[in-house]
């Protein structure tokens, strides 16, 4: 670390800071990704099962709310990066990013799996 650059520099972060923002990048990418590859995968299986009436994974799992999901850590993290601040400043964006992420991969893979629990409960009867 230079002992010259200034506190606000990007320089000051640390491997394992910017460790925590490939893994928000790569996670936001993710949530990103749901919406558009991987819930209509799961419509379509849940309606070739028979599976009917919407659910609360279903509706975590279309429209708006995985993209916010992604979006949000993301908003953060560039917030972190671009905006000029101190290095702990920085740090401190990065955990909330880092928690924003977490909470979106835990609320993504519920949903996940709720639909397809839900469809094996329709594929087995009642």
């Amino acid at each position: 670390m230079p002992s010259d650059a200034p506190e606000t520099s990007l320089s000051r972060l640390s491997l394992l800071d910017w460790i925590g923002v490939l893994v928000v990048a790569g996670s936001g990418a993710f949530g990103l990704l749901v919406p558009a590859l991987i819930a209509p995968m799961f419509t379509r299986l849940s309606e070739s099962l028979g599976a009917t009436g919407p659910s609360l994974a279903s509706w975590v799992l279309h429209g708006w709310v995985p993209v916010s999901l992604a979006v949000l850590p993301l908003a953060v993290l560039a917030c972190a990066l671009v905006v000029p601040q101190t290095v702990t400043r920085r740090r401190m964006l990065l955990l909330l990013a880092f928690a924003l992420t977490v909470f979106a991969t835990a609320a993504l893979l519920f949903a996940l799996y709720g639909t397809l629990f839900s469809i094996a409960g329709t594929a087995s009867g009642p």
